[in-house]
């Protein structure tokens, strides 16, 4: 005989009717399997998006302290610009 879970799904004959238990416990099997297909979705959906998350910060993170770097040299540029135009003296 097939299990509970296979019965429940079929369409029954005036012969061949199994009890309303057994086709309620077999759609709660097929329910409980569904909900743990589910919670696996679930579980893998919310490690992508915590990878997604860690890359964000990541590249965040460089992408300011490159901004702090390029500001730094910014002022460099402009001492030595100013430091090259005192040693020109006046014109």
């Amino acid at each position: 005989m097939a299990t509970l879970r296979e019965s429940s799904k079929q369409h029954f004959s005036a012969n061949n009717v199994p009890t309303l238990e057994q086709l309620n416990a077999g759609s709660l099997q097929r329910i409980a399997d569904a909900c743990e297909f589910m919670a696996k979705n679930h579980d893998q959906l919310v490690q992508e998006r915590n990878q997604y998350r860690q890359w964000w910060y990541d590249a965040k993170a460089e992408r300011d302290a490159a901004h702090k770097t390029i500001i730094g040299l910014r002022g460099q540029v402009g001492k030595l610009l100013a430091r090259a135009k005192k040693a020109e003296g006046p014109r």
